[in-house]
């Protein structure tokens, strides 16, 4: 019974029927703490967590949100690491919702905390993933790093495939602000790569603060590609590359013709700006 009614809560909340799958909630919340059912418990509770903050009771919430992670706390080995605590996907799920619901709250620390336990722990739970990475892109909005937040960003719409509350209003306003920071040439770039990247490499990327040596816009290009697309980076005119690479002129502007058409770029800026975001070691420098 109570996994038909969460089912139930699940599609009245992804079919916007919020307040039906709140309905549904508290008569089961009310019936399971008349149980023994804690496990039961702390996912129903997790699910209302996330229909109060589509509805906008953030605090209703959050409250919600900490009593079902507290109930798992309890029944978890706290010898054990956060990322064995949390191995399971209903578990991931709750960390997924505490993550979102403490940057609404402003509680940067936290959301770190269960983002780093989501993107280590050996279960892999999709949409707590993609929540991840879009808790991600916020922090890195509010770091004042627009180029990885619009990246990150671009990655998390890229991979989600559910209606998200968090997602869908968290996001709008961190592209929004990060393009009008950086200007649409460099937004476009980053946002074009986070595109490319696989759901791995943006959990990599995310840890580590570091783009993977082995993007597949990397491997599209040539070796000579590469260099051409170097040395625009520098500031260098086609008619210093040429004598640079001892090429001609006609065949500098070849090269750039098809790097423009392989990664989808409509000037030189872009592809001076792509060089540089995806330079390796370019993160590493800059910390």
């Amino acid at each position: 019974m109570t996994a038909a009614q969460t089912s139930v809560m699940v599609a009245l909340g992804l079919n916007y029927d919020v307040a039906g799958g709140l309905m549904v909630g508290a008569g089961l919340i009310d019936r399971l703490r008349l149980t023994n059912r804690p496990g039961a418990l702390g996912r129903v509770l997790n699910l209302q967590a996330w229909l109060l903050s589509a509805s906008g009771d953030i605090d209703g919430a959050y409250r919600a949100i900490t009593e079902a992670i507290s109930m798992h706390e309890a029944l978890a080995d706290q010898t054990a690491p956060m990322s064995v605590r949390f191995a399971n996907e209903w578990a991931t799920g709750m960390l997924q919702t505490g993550a979102q619901l403490a940057i609404l709250r402003g509680d940067d620390v936290t959301a770190t905390e269960y983002m780093t336990t989501i993107l280590t722990t050996r279960i892999y739970h999709h949409n707590a993933v993609v929540g991840a990475l879009a808790c991600a892109a916020v922090l890195a909005a509010r770091e004042g790093d627009n180029e990885r937040a619009l990246l990150l960003a671009a990655g998390a719409i890229r991979w989600g495939h559910q209606n998200d509350y968090f997602r869908d209003t968290q996001l709008e306003a961190v592209i929004r602000t990060a393009r009008h920071a950086v200007g649409s040439a460099k937004a476009q770039i980053a946002t074009k790569l986070g595109r490319t990247l696989t759901i791995s490499q943006l959990k990599i990327y995310t840890l580590t603060n570091a783009l993977p040596a082995s993007n597949e816009q990397h491997e599209v290009l040539t070796a000579r590609e590469h260099q051409v697309a170097l040395q625009v980076a520098r500031g260098l005119t086609n008619a210093q590359i040429a004598m640079r690479l001892a090429i001609s002129q006609r065949t500098v502007a070849s090269h750039l013709a098809r790097i423009r058409s392989k990664l989808d770029l409509n000037s030189r800026v872009e592809v001076a700006l792509w060089t540089e975001l995806t330079r390796p070691g370019k993160r590493d420098e800059q910390a």
